[in-house]
């Protein structure tokens, strides 16, 4: 689990700056786009979920743990999600979008995006009317 510093720091940008589709965040209300028939644009949106993945000591030499540097890495996982059946295309550019949105960001709270990577894409959802693309995020703080 992601800190709330940088849960909130994170979410707060996204919501501020990217506005190409919804985002689904975790465990609140989110009410599916409305499938379009394909080929026009296909509906398309973003699910983020956060991972904390370490908060340890990185420095020594106070005398106190307290008093050292502490840093938190982790990442935060992005899908790029469109209907099922519409291509890859839309997905593709989605996450790309996202992933230059993010590239080299340092948010409040020391909070630094670090390196990023695709993932496999393959079914959205349990009865397959949704395609998704990962995109990890890793970040780090302090």
């Amino acid at each position: 689990m992601a800190s709330d510093t940088v849960y909130s720091a994170v979410r707060a940008y996204l919501e501020a700056n990217w506005s190409a589709t919804t985002i689904k965040w975790e465990n609140e209300t989110f009410d599916l786009p409305t499938p379009t028939d394909y080929p026009t644009a296909p509906a398309a949106f973003l699910v983020v979920e956060f991972v904390g993945d370490s908060y340890r000591q990185a420095s020594i030499g106070s005398g106190s743990p307290t008093a050292e540097r502490w840093i938190e890495t982790g990442a935060g996982m992005i899908y790029s999600v469109v209907q099922a059946s519409a291509g890859v295309l839309v997905a593709r550019q989605n996450a790309a979008a996202v992933a230059e949105l993010l590239r080299g960001l340092i948010l409040p709270g020391t909070i630094r995006i670090e390196a990023m990577s695709f993932g496999d894409s393959g079914p959205g959802d349990e009865d397959g009317s949704w395609w998704q693309l990962p995109l990890r995020v890793n970040w780090l703080r302090g």
